[in-house]
């Protein structure tokens, strides 16, 4: 009877082993107290570095831009005719310098509906010529004997600023974290100031993916959990205005403005508010498909 008392011990003590172990395995490193029993990791990503791309794309420019002139200042500066480069010093080149960043910002922030990047560039040239020539003290004159760091100051100051904005975009994106469980999506992304989001899968009622042509090619998409409260949704604005004015009959000048526009609903959210630029989007899409499809069974069963 001892001996079977013995067995009967030894058989239970496996179970144990097996009930823990699934459970250690699937949870991430961080996040183990915060699963439910029951709950699964569908994806635990962040951003491909290629989807954050338009973002690095306005730093990169100016770095290339200041490198160039950097590099063909003389040749420029020699292009510019005599008379007007006696009379105005520096400041044709700066012309030449300033149209060079602010035309190309001025056309990404349209296609991108954002002023910030036109300000943004219109500011680091304000800020690079303020650190030459009033920090510095450095002369307006073209046909200056100073170091060539002091020549130089405001294009080294331009490319900083270029090299920043692509480093610290990259941080931003490196902050990113998705975690997409069969109960809830949770998003999180910021360094100075953590933004976090969590919406339960029972919320959702459609998932939207967006693939551009450069994520097919490497693999990533971005994917948009769509609520019926209209977590997920955007707008798009598109506006056409006209005015003309006329002296009638001596009276004061009459004019009209006539402007008109629409506005589009569609799938549209923010980096830390969506899966943004994920590998794999397709695979997590149709889980959170087969989840929302399992809740409708059971709802009509």
């Amino acid at each position: 009877m001892a001996d079977q008392g013995n067995d009967s011990i030894e058989e239970e003590e496996p179970e144990e082993v097996r009930l823990e172990s699934p459970e250690e395995e699937v949870r991430p490193e961080g996040e183990i107290e915060s699963l439910v029993p029951g709950e699964k990791i569908i994806a635990d990503t962040k951003p491909f570095p290629l989807a954050f791309l338009p973002f690095y794309i306005p730093g990169l420019y100016l770095l290339a831009v200041t490198v160039f002139f950097l590099f063909r200042k003389e040749e420029i500066i020699a292009r510019i005719p005599e008379t007007v480069r006696s009379e105005t010093g520096l400041v044709s080149f700066y012309l030449v310098l300033g149209a060079a960043i602010v035309i190309p910002a001025v056309g990404y922030s349209f296609a991108k509906l954002n002023l910030r990047w036109v300000i943004s560039g219109m500011a680091a040239l304000v800020i690079a010529l303020i650190v030459k020539h009033k920090v510095m003290g450095q002369p307006w004159s073209t046909d200056t004997e100073t170091a060539w760091i002091a020549q130089n100051a405001e294009l080294l100051v331009l490319a900083l600023f270029g090299l920043c904005s692509v480093l610290s975009h990259e941080v931003y994106r490196q902050s990113h974290r998705y975690l997409v469980t069969n109960a809830r999506i949770q998003t999180s992304a910021g360094v100075f100031r953590r933004r976090e989001r969590t919406l339960p899968i029972s919320k959702l009622n459609d998932v939207y993916l967006h693939q551009s042509f450069l994520g097919g090619l490497f693999g990533y998409a971005t994917v948009v959990p769509l609520t019926a409260s209209g977590i997920g949704m955007g707008s798009d604005f598109a506006a056409l205005a006209g005015s003309a004015s006329k002296k009638i009959f001596g009276l004061p000048t009459i004019g009209m403005t006539i402007v008109g526009g629409h506005s589009v609903q569609i799938p549209k959210s923010r980096t830390h508010d969506a899966l943004f630029g994920i590998l794999g989007a397709e695979t997590v899409r149709e889980s959170l498909m087969k989840v929302l499809a399992a809740r409708e069974v059971r709802l009509n069963q």
